[in-house]
């Protein structure tokens, strides 16, 4: 599985030989570093980079800015919009959405189920997996819907529905277990290929001087004009991160 590791502009350097990236909607274009950042990583063929929709983040853009930004930096594929936990919206917004990309893109196109159940959530799976996709995104509320292990359930109960399409999963919420988890059932045949999956874990807990898995998810949202960490902390946090993978 590969991994994406999100990050703060300052330190967006440690993360510039991988080659599976994620970069933040609305962001983009409005810190000028954290934007050349990902313009050179969408013109490296060798790299792959999404562009996410900035729902999570509080920030959630439009369609239309998201599809400019991700042609802007050559970006390989588009989140859809989606509304948090909610299936009727999303629904609504991925589907009017995917015309709109289509039309004035070549972008691959990744849609994330919402619900405020297990059920809701694949109910809207199943909807979207008859769409002209590409990946199905997994939300990292599953983790509070669900448990710890929501998502790798949730990928056993789709099952061979999503045969075609690429998986990745969007954040991890509480700890690296719930991937490593995940990439046991998929080398012991439980589950199909998750192609990758994106976090910025490894930062959250350098932030507060913490290795990796250390003690519980400390709590609070990425700073992204924080340049206080600890880089050594932060570097083996990423390698934790990697190695969970």
């Amino acid at each position: 599985m590969k991994c994406a590791t999100i990050l703060p502009t300052h330190y967006l350097h440690l993360t510039k030989e991988d080659d599976y990236h994620m970069c933040l909607a609305h962001l983009i274009g409005k810190d000028k570093e954290y934007t050349e950042f990902y313009k050179e990583i969408g013109y490296d063929e060798s790299k792959y980079l999404i562009m996410d929709n900035g729902v999570i983040e509080g920030d959630p853009r439009p369609v239309d800015e998201l599809c400019e930004k991700a042609v802007m930096l050559s970006a390989q594929e588009l989140i859809l919009p989606d509304a948090f936990m909610d299936m009727e919206a999303t629904l609504e917004m991925s589907c009017n959405a995917i015309e709109y990309v289509k039309e004035h893109t070549s972008l691959k196109i990744m849609a994330v189920p919402q619900g405020k159940t297990i059920e809701e959530w694949l109910y809207c799976a199943e909807q979207m997996i008859e769409w002209d996709i590409d990946t199905l995104g997994i939300p990292k509320n599953l983790v509070k819907i669900a448990g710890r292990d929501g998502r790798l359930e949730a990928l056993k109960a789709l099952g061979n529905k999503v045969r075609g399409l690429d998986i990745h999963l969007l954040g991890c919420w509480e700890t690296p277990l719930e991937v490593l988890m995940i990439e046991r059932a998929i080398q012991n045949g439980e589950i199909r290929t998750v192609r990758g999956v994106d976090s910025a874990i490894a930062y959250v807990y350098a932030r507060e001087g913490l290795l990796l898995n250390q003690t519980a998810r400390p709590s609070g949202a990425i700073d992204f004009s924080d340049k206080s960490v600890d880089e050594e902390t932060l570097k083996k946090n990423i390698q934790i991160w990697k190695d969970s993978c």
